[in-house]
């Protein structure tokens, strides 16, 4: 306007600009989200990778430049439109069974003691490292079980939350909480 000489009103109409984000696996697995994804100027995005039973992500390329494997990835302030492909291959690493299904830890809640049944095996003392500790982090006791079924004596110890790390050395860590009433 050039030499107003009485009220005028402009209307603007503004929106955000958004981007495309094209996700796609190959076989033996998926990543979520899938497909093309429309995303806001500056917003951030989490794509996690889903291997078939068997399969591990072998790789992941962002906009054709492989980062390797992992097991999710998080486009941050996203400004342009943006490509992601995950590549499953078929697993090296050996295969190890979760502790928590082959540990039990009883009673919980309890009163005085817990009980642990571990897996029968050989050599206990060599394969299991049991860890006790309060509820703020602090060590109380470690033990090195040589049967399957052993017991932790908590009377000298307050009421409250315990954890109980149990440690086995091929199939990694397992932390059970109980409660002492």
């Amino acid at each position: 306007f050039i030499h107003v000489f009485q009220n005028r009103s402009i209307y603007a109409s503004f929106s955000i600009n958004t981007y495309t984000i094209s996700a796609t696996a190959s076989e033996n697995g998926s990543i979520d989200p899938m497909g093309e994804i429309t995303v806001d100027h500056g917003s951030n995005t989490l794509f996690t990778f889903l291997p078939d039973e068997g399969f591990e992500v072998f790789n992941v390329e962002i906009n054709g430049d492989s980062i390797g494997p992992r097991p999710n990835y998080l486009f941050q302030n996203v400004t342009s439109n943006q490509t992601i492909h995950v590549i499953f291959d078929v697993s090296t690493r050996n295969e190890v069974r979760p502790l928590e299904q082959e540990i039990k830890v009883f009673p919980n809640p309890t009163k005085s003691y817990v009980q642990i049944q571990l897996p029968v095996s050989d050599n206990l003392s060599d394969q299991y490292q049991v860890m006790l500790f309060g509820f703020s982090g602090n060590l109380i006791s470690t033990y090195k079980p040589s049967t399957s079924l052993f017991r932790i004596d908590l009377d000298g110890n307050a009421a409250g939350l315990y954890f109980i790390k149990i440690t086995h050395q091929r199939n990694g860590t397992e932390i059970f909480k109980v409660q002492k009433i």
